[in-house]
């Protein structure tokens, strides 16, 4: 999993919170995708994804529709065949920032509502693989 590349969004505002490196030995990767979050800043960027390292939120971008079929083979290309957990009940208390340039205090204000979410996406992610 050596360069990670960022996900670049076709019509999205292509915003990204967090750094990917490559996860430490028997780091779990866990990417989860919030279909209708409806909390981006732009217009049709309705849709979130968050990459999990463990419990650790890393990244989480914007995405359109349109986006959707690429975060999905950007998570499998860069995650070792990893495909998002799909959530769909809104959560609006995340506002993704427009881009690079958000303030400090606007990630770290993002990264305490991944981290207060994430318990329950890992959980629907567990649940949803199938069993050995």
């Amino acid at each position: 999993m050596d360069g990670i590349k960022p996900f670049i969004g076709g019509d999205g505002p292509g915003c990204f919170v967090g750094e990917l490196v490559t996860p430490g030995e028997g780091v779990h990767v866990t990417v989860v995708l919030i279909r209708d979050a409806h909390r981006c800043n732009h217009a049709t960027s309705e849709h979130l994804g968050v990459v999990f390292y463990g419990t650790e939120p890393r990244m989480c971008t914007c995405l359109t529709s349109a986006d959707i079929v690429r975060f999905k083979i950007w998570s499998a290309s860069n995650f070792g065949g990893v495909q998002p957990c799909e959530v769909t009940s809104p959560v609006p208390q995340i506002n993704c920032p427009p881009s690079l340039a958000a303030l400090p205090a606007d990630m770290a204000a993002i990264r305490a509502e991944l981290t207060k979410h994430g318990p329950d996406w890992l959980a629907q992610a567990r649940s949803a693989k199938p069993a050995a």
